[in-house]
């Protein structure tokens, strides 16, 4: 057999490998979002559970701008939530929501780690152990914005991993537009997330050049999804909302 032939076959076997742990992992994902939801739902406070939790409600019930950043992307969700969850009290929509947020974290957890490893136990327990450890638990049960940053940096840890495992540079270069896509939403959310972008984004247009593929459309992505979600703060009638804590006309002036 020819070297190319052993090539091409062990091409092949990886693909088939990856592809089987992806599907595995959807499954598993899927299972662990359900049980932790479920047990999120189940611990969620009635009402305001405190901190800053009071403001970021009013801020989304009101299209208001909560305290610096602002967190305009989590109050456009927030709104979504409270516009279409036909139940419980306004506070309670915008906590059930942090913790589905949650749950989503770590079924993403479960899918990187059984990506990486191949074991559904070791998924399993780095999603338990993350997900039920005092903190975790305790602020993705509220309405703040912590839960939606786990998801965030849960999401682009597992695109990471999508992105090394690419099999094309076409698969590579759409799953960066993607994480490009993501990491201009994030900043939208909570500012800590930068820390974690500023580790990926070098690596990534590292081995976007090194393969020769083109870098500018993926700051493009960033910044429109970045602009986009600050345009709520700047909206008409943001500065008159009944909760404004971040000085718009700084932005504007």
């Amino acid at each position: 057999m020819s070297p190319h032939g052993d090539g091409r076959g062990q091409a092949r076997g990886r693909a088939v490998r990856v592809g089987l742990r992806r599907s595995g992992g959807i499954r598993g994902g899927v299972a662990v979002f359900a049980a932790v939801a479920a047990v999120f739902t189940f611990t969620l406070p009635p009402s305001v559970p405190g901190g800053d939790s009071g403001e970021l409600i009013t801020a989304a019930h009101e299209l208001g701008v909560a305290h610096p950043p602002g967190y305009p992307l989590f109050t456009l969700v927030a709104k979504l939530a409270i516009t279409l969850f036909p139940f419980g009290s306004i506070a309670y929509r915008v906590n059930l929501l942090c913790g589905l947020f949650g749950a989503v974290a770590a079924s993403l957890l479960f899918f990187t780690v059984f990506r990486l490893s191949g074991s559904s136990a070791g998924g399993i327990l780095a999603a338990g152990v993350f997900s039920f450890s005092r903190l975790t638990w305790q602020w993705s049960i509220a309405a703040e914005v912590f839960s939606l940053n786990n998801l965030f940096v849960g999401l682009l840890m597992a695109l990471t991993v999508h992105f090394e495992e690419a099999a094309t540079a076409k698969e590579r270069s759409k799953i960066a537009k993607i994480g490009a896509f993501c990491c201009g939403l994030s900043l939208c959310n909570q500012h800590t997330i930068i820390l974690y972008v500023l580790c990926i984004i070098p690596w990534i247009l590292f081995q976007l050049l090194k393969k020769k593929s083109g870098v500018p459309s993926y700051f493009i992505y960033l910044t429109v999804c970045r602009v986009l979600a600050l345009c709520h703060m700047l909206a008409p009638g943001a500065e008159e909302s009944a909760l404004n804590k971040t000085d718009i006309a700084s932005i504007v002036n």
